[in-house]
């Protein structure tokens, strides 16, 4: 910056001065000036790869970091899992956790009064989003697991309620849970078309639904899971079947 100003000022005195002698010093001072810049360069150069090969290393157990007021805004520190760095907010509390365990890394975001509401992580497993309600209990999650993305709604006992996965060969399943964590509904789609399937309390299908390319289907079973009526429409119209125990159609009187 000082090779700068100099070379403005000597310009400067080049445009005011009219006598031969003073130009002629002028254009001294610039040729001096600009073989300054070029020490210059070249020493900074010089000091900057001296730094880079003699930089120095600090260590310590912990880093802290404080505000104008004295407030504690972050620290840095390793546990025996792992390091860990907090981001507190203008309360000095914890809002934002980043660390690395021997699991892998993991973000966490907490709330005002020291809750964790949202949780991303990393694993040899897979990657996952968890989203927490303000009781700290897991509500929503978001993750990759084998390759196969899922995600999973539980209510506020902690018991999964819907379920939404994409299999490793494309096909979408939408599962619905009752709150004993049994399915109760669920929505597929293979090649042939959707399907949709109502369970009872055991987990037992009792009624599907689908449409195929020959046309829309409705299906009652028993207990045992066994088809025992069937209303179908196709192209010669709609018709209505029944099967007794073994699956053998019966006549209808």
């Amino acid at each position: 910056m000082m090779n700068e100003e100099r070379l403005d000022r000597l310009e400067r005195e080049l445009s005011r001065t009219t006598s031969f002698n003073r130009w002629l010093l002028a254009r001294v001072g610039i040729c001096l000036g600009i073989m300054v810049i070029a020490w210059a360069f070249g020493a900074a150069a010089t000091t900057a790869q001296t730094a880079r090969t003699e930089s120095k290393i600090v260590r310590a157990k912990a880093f802290v970091l404080e505000d104008e007021k004295g407030r504690t805004r972050a620290g840095l520190t390793v546990s025996e899992d792992g390091p860990i760095l907090g981001l507190h907010d203008e309360s000095e509390k914890v809002r934002a956790l980043l660390c690395i365990t021997k699991v892998g890394p993991a973000l966490a975001l907490l709330d005002e009064n020291g809750k964790k509401r949202i949780e991303l992580n990393v694993s040899k497993d897979g990657q996952g989003l968890i989203l927490l309600d303000e009781n700290g209990k897991k509500r929503c999650g978001l993750g990759i697991t084998e390759n196969v993305p899922g995600l999973g709604f539980k209510d506020e006992n902690g018991k999964k309620r819907a379920v939404l996965d994409l299999q490793k060969e494309g096909r979408p399943i939408l599962g619905f849970y009752d709150e004993n964590g049994q399915v109760r509904a669920r929505l597929t789609i293979i090649e042939k078309g959707p399907i949709l399937g109502l369970a009872d309390e055991n987990g037992t299908i009792r009624a599907g639904l689908t449409v195929l390319m020959a046309g829309p289907a409705l299906g009652l079973s028993e207990e045992s899971g066994e088809t025992r009526a069937m209303l179908c429409v196709d192209k010669n119209g709609p018709e209505l079947r029944f099967f007794d125990e073994n699956g053998k159609r019966l006549p209808i009187r």
